[in-house]
């Protein structure tokens, strides 16, 4: 039998060697639930404890359940560090949400430090400049993989300096498009935009301003949900063209609308646009797998070498007989061709002609800006109606966009052509002379293949 008064100092003295300097409330609480427990017994009139039963003893001491003490005991028997339950779960990253427009304001202010600011942007000046700019919530980590998808890679110097250079592609992508939207314009041949996009059946004012916070990404629970297929320009939604379809081509739905693929992509082209186009028209688009079906798509790893061989012999490129699969391969990347894409050929035969945005320039499609407002209309109106009255209630929404809000968007996109034509040349000279000053350009941080390069020959 051990007194009690004794018995509390041997495990204070204990417990406090064990612990750091700062007590915490967890410990504290442990302390004060064994003093009562004492205290209460001395009350009662017990001046001593009885130890045969430890584990009762150290549940009715501590308020600990007992299957908790018994799972300590059975650690302490194995180590004796403790560790403290799920503390040691890997955490899962946060998924930064940002909508096309954000990433359009990163491409614009990494521009901004070239031509304003005259310097190169570091990493962390980019992200103090992002956080301040658009409530950027991301870290180092985040930024430095956004910045890769949309194309831009440090690129290292002879001096060990690293410079953030957007790839080239991507820029001679923009470049030549500017070129072609800018002589089309003069042309006088009218310009339509076409985009697709995704709408919930749930969409409401909770979940819409969840969506365009530039933080991190929250899932909204759907029932069910389409893709919005629209075309418009400065005069407005082209007439007969907005149609819905369903977002996933394996799911089986209890509705008739098809879903969007290739095929039902032409389909649409050939019944419901190039019908409502008068004269000939620029069709400006993206460049998603569907509308990118290649004709003259070159062959590649998934094709025998026999099938590479039969290509290059049509070509007229000659290829030594010892040459293997992977060498006839370098020939073929080496005399790649420009793809020809068949909905292009489809249109051109309409007397049409399709102009692709590079990829992540949203801001020059003023269709995007039209998006978000439908998307607010439907928002504050949507109440959970049937999928019939919901797809009505976004008919509705474009219909009542007047002509006057289009023509101010595509003006608005005509000022941001300008801007990316100036910016570019500056851009260019800052750039030229930052590697003349640092020794020039020796190695590249990370790949510079074109991750869109087999985008665009999809099929």
């Amino acid at each position: 039998m051990t007194t009690i008064n004794d018995f509390y100092w041997i495990f204070l003295n204990n417990i406090l060697i064990r612990m750091p300097k700062t007590i915490h409330s967890h410990d504290r609480k442990l302390i004060h639930n064994v003093y009562k427990y004492l205290s209460q017994r001395k009350s009662e009139g017990f001046d001593s404890i009885s130890l045969n039963n430890i584990t009762d003893l150290v549940v009715d001491m501590t308020g600990i359940s007992r299957s908790s003490v018994l799972k300590i005991q059975k650690e302490g028997q194995t180590s004796s560090v403790f560790t403290t339950p799920r503390k040691n779960k890997p955490k899962s990253k946060k998924k930064i949400n940002l909508d096309n427009f954000d990433m359009c304001a990163i491409r614009y202010k990494i521009q901004e430090f070239y031509v304003v600011r005259k310097e190169a942007p570091t990493l962390r000046r980019l992200l103090v400049a992002l956080k301040k700019d658009i409530n950027f919530v991301g870290g180092r980590e985040s930024l430095h993989l956004i910045l890769h998808k949309l194309g831009y890679n440090y690129k290292k110097c002879k001096n060990q300096r690293k410079i953030l250079i957007e790839r080239h592609d991507i820029v001679a992508w923009r470049a030549k498009y500017l070129h072609e939207i800018k002589l089309i314009r003069e042309s006088g041949m009218p310009i339509v935009y076409f985009t697709e996009s995704y709408i919930p059946t749930t969409l409401n004012h909770s979940n819409l301003e969840s969506d365009n916070e530039a933080g991190v990404s929250k899932a909204v629970a759907t029932n069910k949900r389409y893709i919005i297929v629209h075309c418009g320009g400065k005069n407005g939604l082209v007439p007969n063209t907005l149609s819905i379809y369903n977002d996933n081509d394996r799911e089986k739905r209890l509705d008739f609308y098809d879903p969007m693929n290739k095929e039902n992509f032409k389909k649409w082209m050939l019944e419901k646009l190039i019908p409502n186009l008068n004269k000939p028209t620029c069709i400006v688009m993206d460049n998603a797998g569907h509308h990118s079906s290649q004709i003259n798509k070159p062959p590649n790893s998934m094709n025998g070498k026999q099938e590479i061989a039969d290509w290059l012999t049509l070509k007229n490129i000659s290829y030594p007989a010892y040459a293997t699969k992977d060498m006839m391969l370098a020939l073929v990347k080496r005399h790649k061709p420009e793809p020809i894409y068949e909905i292009d050929q489809l249109v051109q035969e309409h007397g049409h002609k399709i102009l692709r945005l590079p990829p992540y320039h949203s801001d020059l499609n003023p269709l995007e800006m039209i998006w978000d407002i439908v998307k607010e209309k439907v928002a504050v109106s949507n109440i959970s109606v049937d999928n019939a009255l919901f797809l009505k209630l976004v008919e509705d929404s474009f219909e009542e966009i007047p002509a006057e809000t289009w023509k101010k968007y595509c003006e608005h996109v005509n000022k941001k052509e300008e801007n990316y034509r100036s910016r570019g040349a500056v851009i260019d000279t800052e750039i030229e002379q930052i590697i003349i000053n640092v020794g020039g350009s020796e190695s590249d941080t990370s790949n510079q293949e074109s991750d869109y390069e087999s985008d665009m020959s999809s099929s």
